[in-house]
């Protein structure tokens, strides 16, 4: 979506070189939008992609969601850890902006794999908050950097401390490093190039091309054939 999508959108229905099928949606922060523009073009697809939003589930019937299964790849990556000899954890999380569930469904799935494997963790204690105001890579980077330092100096040694992103975790890193602490780290999206030549780091990849080319696939299928959310695992 840009400039003036409804204005954009008659023009694509009524040009006869053009077989519009509808709009795939990749900025969180235009969810509100394109649910304006469901409701008005109702014979349209929309489709919302990688973002998993609060208020799908009420979304008009022509409104689509291909994410990743967030929550699914938090508990895998957990499991990997667990199966490794990892007893004890922290999780560091951010909360995102425009209702978007991405971050959140991430915590469901530590949480998850905490209660199945009963790891040693404290939701008080361990679920740990990245309050950075500027949500760019170096903001994320010194302010998870900054609550590790706490969470740490007040005597707390996991076995690992998973992140919601990669720039989070890149923060805890550093921090753990300063300390000189045998600490794992796990961050989520395989963000940072560098990743698979630093020892101790490790992510999730997330399948952005599969979710892609599950998002052409609805716009090319009936109503009636399309699952209106479909999460993709990592």
């Amino acid at each position: 979506l840009s400039g003036d999508p409804e204005r954009s959108i008659r023009l694509y229905r009524t040009a006869e070189q053009f077989d519009f099928r509808g709009v795939i949606l990749l900025e969180a922060n235009r969810f509100e939008e394109m649910m304006r523009l469901a409701e008005r073009f109702t014979d349209q697809k929309f489709i919302v992609l990688n973002y998993m939003m609060e208020g799908f589930s009420d979304a008009p019937k022509n409104v689509y969601a291909v994410v990743n299964d967030d929550a699914g790849g938090a508990m895998r990556l957990t499991g990997h850890f667990i199966a490794s000899g990892c007893k004890s954890m922290a999780v560091m999380t951010y909360t995102l902006p425009y209702h978007d569930l991405t971050y959140r469904e991430r915590v469901n799935g530590f949480m998850q794999a905490v209660q199945d494997y009963a790891v040693d963790f404290d939701q008080e204690r361990d679920l740990l908050e990245c309050r950075t105001v500027i949500p760019d890579r170096d903001d994320f980077i010194r302010h998870a950097y900054l609550e590790t330092k706490k969470y740490l100096t007040a005597g707390n040694r996991p076995d690992i401390i998973f992140a919601v992103n990669d720039f989070i975790a890149e923060g805890i890193a550093k921090c753990v490093a300063d300390e000189r602490l045998p600490i794992r780290v796990a961050g989520y999206d395989c963000l940072l190039r560098e990743l698979p030549i630093r020892r101790g780091f490790s992510s999730v990849r997330v399948n952005y091309a599969r979710m892609g080319q599950l998002a052409v696939e609805i716009m090319n299928q009936n109503r009636a054939e399309a699952s209106r959310l479909i999460k993709v695992m990592p």
